[in-house]
C-alpha cells in the first residue's frame, strides 16, 4: 500500500506509537537489539513491558532478529507503547510450547500498544486462542499474524478501541476469525487475510476497510451488533462454498449498516456473494453494495428477515447474475437495485491466474458517471486513481491511461537557461514527467524524470533547463511515462539570449607576428603579438576571423580588385575574409588573451587586417590591426 493511501485514510499508527507525549519517550531494547544502555536494556519481551508501563509518556520497546517465547505477553500500562522488529521474517514473538495461556500478546491496561515489522506465531493449543489481544486500542503494521495448520479455530487479532491495522498478513488456517473489531473505531489497509472462518468480524462501532487482499474464507466479511462497517477496493477470493459479504444484524438497539463498494467477489459453486438478514432486532439492517463484481457462486444475493425485523439491500452500478438473487424468508425489507449489469462477463485480464484486473475492452470499464462521496477512497486497489476518464469502472480496480502530455511555453529566458512549463495527466497511476529538448528534432538532452501525484487530471509541470548555449534555438517537449505507456507533447521551440560583445581592443594595434604558437593564448608579455581585451554581457563562446585590408577600386556600391574588367575607379579599401579561425570559451565581463597574429598555424605577413570577433548567436563587433615586420 502506498504512503499516499495510508495517509488518505487517516492512518495514525506509527504517529501514535512514536509521537505520542515525544518530549519525554525513551526507547528500550530487548536483547539481543542492541544500541541501549543497561538501564534501558531488558533480557525479555514481558520484563520491557512492564518496565516501561505507567511511565507517563510513550516509549518504544526494539526487538531483535530473534524467537521470543514466552507465556501471555501482557502490557497492563496506562501509557501507549510501541513494539518495533527487526522484520516479520527476523522478529518473531510466540507462546513457549507448553504454555496455558491462549493469548501471544495481550494489552489490558488503558494504554494502547502498537506492533511494527515482526511476526506472531501461535502454537498448536486445544481450544480458544488469540495472536493479538488489544483491549483498549492501537494497531499493527507490517506484522504477520500465523498458526500451525490444523489448530483449533484461533483469532488472528481481537481488537477494541481505536485501532488501525496496515500492511499486515493474517492467516488462521480457516476456523476461527482473522480480525474481530468489537466496537469503537477501526480502520484496516492493505491487509491480506487468509483461511479465516471469518475474515473481518465487526461487531459494533465503526470499522472501515480499504485495499483488503481476502482469501479462502468462510465468510469475507460479516457485520453485527449495530456496525458500520466499509470495505472498499478489496478484493475477495474463494475456492470453497462461502459468503463473500454478510449483514447479520444481531440483538442491538441501533442499526447496523454494512456497505461494500467497489469489491470484486470471485467465488464458487455453492457460494453466495452478499447476504442480508436479520432475525433479531427490530432495527434495520442494510446492505449496501456499489461498483461491485460477483461472479462463480450460486447466489448472487440474498435477503432475509422476519416479521419485524427488517432487512434491506440498495445495490447500484453492480455485475452480478439477477437470476440467482434469492429472498428466503421474505419478512420486511426490500432488494433496490439500479444500473445492474446482469451477468456480464467483466473479461478479468486472467482469473484462472489470479488476476482480476480488468482487459482494456471489458464492458464494466468507464460504467459509473458519480463523482466521489464524502469520505470515499480516491483509490483503487493497486493505489490509482478510482476515477479516471470522469467516470468509474466497477470492482476492485480501475483501468488506467497512458499519460498525456502538453507542452507549454517557455519563459524566463536567458543567454544560458530557460522555464519550460506544461500539464501532464497522469493517466491515473504512479507516473514520471520530463522535458527533452535540443537544438534539432532530434532532441537529444532531457531533464531528470520527476515523479507526478497519483490522478487522472492534469498537473502543471514546470522545470528549468540550464547549460545551454546563448543565440541558439532550441526544440523542446514535454513528455510523461507510466506503467501503460509513454505521452509526449508537442515540440516547440525557443531562442535562448544572445551574449552581446562590446569594447573590442587591441593593445598595441601595430605589433609583429610570433613564429610560433596558437592564436590565442593567455595575457602574457611578449616582444610579438598583442594583448586582446573584450567585454561579454552573458557568458558564451567567441569566435574571431580575420580579414586582410587591400587595395581596390569602386565599382558602383562595391570595392573590388582591380581588373580588366574594372581597370580603374576611386581608391577604396577591401576586406578579404582569410581561412581559417580561432575561438575562445569567454565568462560574462571582462576577458582578455594575447593574440599572436597567427592563423592556422602561420603567422601573418605584415600588412593592415581586421579582427572581427562573434558570440554565439550575437552581433559581430570588428578592430583594424597591423602586422609589421620583427
Amino acid at each position: 500500500m502506498t504512503l499516499v493511501r495510508w495517509l488518505a485514510l487517516g492512518g495514525t499508527l506509527l504517529l501514535a506509537g512514536l509521537f505520542s507525549g515525544v518530549a519525554r519517550a525513551d526507547t528500550y531494547c530487548v536483547t539481543p537489539a542492541g544500541g541501549c544502555d543497561g538501564a534501558h536494556t531488558f533480557a525479555d519481551v514481558q520484563a520491557a513491558l512492564t518496565g516501561v508501563a505507567n511511565n507517563g509518556h510513550a516509549d518504544t520497546i526494539q526487538l531483535g532478529s530473534a524467537t521470543y517465547s514466552q507465556d501471555a505477553m501482557v502490557y497492563s500500562g496506562n501509557d501507549a507503547v510501541t513494539l518495533v522488529g527487526a522484520g516479520t521474517t527476523a522478529t518473531t514473538l510466540q507462546r513457549t510450547a507448553a504454555a496455558a495461556s491462549t493469548v501471544v500478546l495481550r494489552g489490558s491496561g488503558t494504554g494502547s500498544v502498537f506492533l511494527e515489522h515482526l511476526h506472531v506465531h501461535m502454537l498448536s493449543v486445544s481450544g480458544s486462542l488469540t495472536g493479538v489481544r488489544l483491549d483498549h486500542g492501537g494497531g499493527l503494521d507490517d506484522v504477520v499474524i500465523d498458526i500451525n495448520p490444523g489448530s483449533g479455530s484461533p483469532d488472528g487479532a481481537v481488537v477494541t478501541g481505536t485501532t488501525s491495522i496496515t500492511n499486515s498478513t493474517i492467516d488462521v488456517h480457516l476456523g476461527g476469525t482473522c480480525i474481530s473489531a468489537d466496537g469503537s473505531t477501526t480502520t484496516l489497509a492493505g491487509d491480506t487475510l487468509r483461511n479465516c472462518g471469518i475474515a473481518l468480524n465487526g461487531q459494533g462501532g465503526a470499522v472501515h476497510a480499504e485495499a483488503m487482499r481476502i482469501a479462502n474464507a468462510q465468510i469475507g466479511v460479516d457485520a453485527g451488533g449495530g456496525a458500520n462497517v466499509l470495505i472498499e477496493d478489496s478484493l475477495l477470493t474463494f475456492s470453497a462454498p462461502a459468503t463473500g459479504v454478510e449483514l447479520g444484524a444481531s440483538g442491538s438497539g441501533s442499526p447496523t449498516r454494512l456497505t461494500a463498494k467497489h469489491v470484486t467477489i470471485v467465488g464458487v459453486s455453492g457460494g453466495l456473494g452478499a447476504e442480508a438478514f436479520n432475525h433479531a432486532t427490530t432495527q434495520p439492517a442494510t446492505l449496501e453494495l456499489d461498483d461491485a463484481i460477483i461472479r462463480g457462486v450460486s447466489t448472487s444475493l440474498s435477503r432475509d428477515s422476519v416479521a419485524g425485523d427488517p432487512a434491506n439491500i440498495v445495490a447500484e452500478y453492480n455485475d452480478y447474475d439477477t437470476s440467482t438473487v434469492i429472498q428466503p424468508g421474505g419478512g420486511p425489507g426490500s432488494i433496490t437495485s439500479t444500473h445492474v449489469y446482469d451477468n456480464v462477463d467483466p473479461q478479468f485480464v486472467n482469473a484462472a491466474g489470479g488476476d482480476y484486473h480488468l482487459a482494456p475492452a471489458s464492458p464494466l470499464i468507464d460504467q459509473d458517471p458519480r463523482f466521489l462521496a464524502a469520505g470515499e477512497s480516491p483509490f483503487d486497489f493497486d493505489g490509482h486513481a478510482r476515477i479516471v476518464n470522469g467516470k468509474r469502472d466497477l470492482g476492485a480496480f480501475e483501468r488506467t491511461l497512458a499519460p498525456s502530455a502538453t507542452t507549454g511555453a517557455v519563459s524566463a529566458i536567458t543567454a544560458t537557461t530557460a522555464t519550460v512549463a506544461g500539464l501532464v495527466n497522469p493517466g491515473g497511476e504512479a507516473a514520471e514527467w520530463n522535458v527533452a529538448f535540443g537544438t534539432t528534432p532530434a532532441l537529444t538532452s532531457s531533464t531528470t524524470l520527476s515523479p507526478l501525484v497519483v490522478s487522472a487530471a492534469d498537473q502543471p509541470v514546470s522545470t528549468v533547463l540550464t547549460g545551454l548555449t546563448p543565440g541558439t534555438t532550441y526544440h523542446y517537449s514535454v513528455r510523461a511515462t507510466n506503467s501503460v505507456g509513454l505521452g509526449v507533447g508537442a515540440d516547440r521551440t525557443f531562442t535562448t539570449i544572445a551574449a552581446a560583445l562590446s569594447g573590442l581592443k587591441l593593445s598595441p594595434k601595430s605589433f609583429a607576428a610570433a613564429r610560433s604558437g596558437a592564436s590565442l593564448s593567455k595575457s602574457k608579455k611578449s616582444r610579438t603579438g598583442t594583448k586582446l581585451t573584450y567585454k561579454l554581457s552573458n557568458a558564451a563562446t567567441v569566435t574571431f576571423r580575420v580579414r586582410k585590408l587591400v587595395r581596390g577600386v569602386r565599382a558602383g556600391k562595391r570595392c573590388v580588385a582591380k581588373s580588366k574588367k574594372h581597370p580603374r575607379g576611386k581608391r577604396c579599401t577591401r576586406a578579404v575574409l582569410l581561412k581559417g579561425s580561432f575561438a575562445r570559451s569567454s565568462k560574462a565581463g571582462t576577458n582578455s588573451a594575447h593574440f599572436s597574429g597567427r592563423l592556422r598555424r602561420h603567422a601573418l605577413r605584415p600588412g593592415s587586417y581586421r579582427l572581427t570577433g562573434t558570440p554565439t548567436g550575437g552581433k559581430a563587433r570588428s578592430i583594424n590591426f597591423k602586422i609589421v615586420k620583427s
